[in-house]
């Protein structure tokens, strides 16, 4: 299973990230990722809250991709982060990526694809 992420433009005091999960093999997923943040090492700084919801399962099929935003104001003086840590089911374990936020607060929706 492969997981990425791209930050999107901020405007207006928000900032989103997309998350992408593509697996090789049929599987199933919990409908929305565990997300958060830590700094370099490795402190968790936010936790993501569940947002929009969605499906309580989602079947992946291999090569097609699902995708979840999280996002989340920038107007505060939280510090960034430097790691997004998605979990995307407690079977396949975290992905750590390179991803710096201001995590004044974060929300993650459920996956689409």
């Amino acid at each position: 299973m492969k997981v990425s992420a791209e930050r999107g433009d901020a405007a207006g005091g928000q900032q989103f990230t997309t998350v992408t999960v593509i697996s090789t093999t049929t599987c199933q997923l919990p409908g929305t990722p565990a997300v958060h943040t830590t700094d370099a090492a490795g402190r968790l700084l936010v936790v993501a809250k569940p947002g929009l919801t969605g499906s309580p399962l989602v079947t992946l099929t291999p090569g097609r991709p699902v995708t979840s935003r999280v996002y989340g104001p920038t107007t505060c003086n939280a510090p960034v982060s430097v790691y997004l840590v998605v979990t995307p089911s407690t079977a396949v374990g975290a992905s750590r990526l390179l991803v710096p936020l201001r995590a004044c607060g974060l929300t993650v929706d459920h996956y689409r694809g």
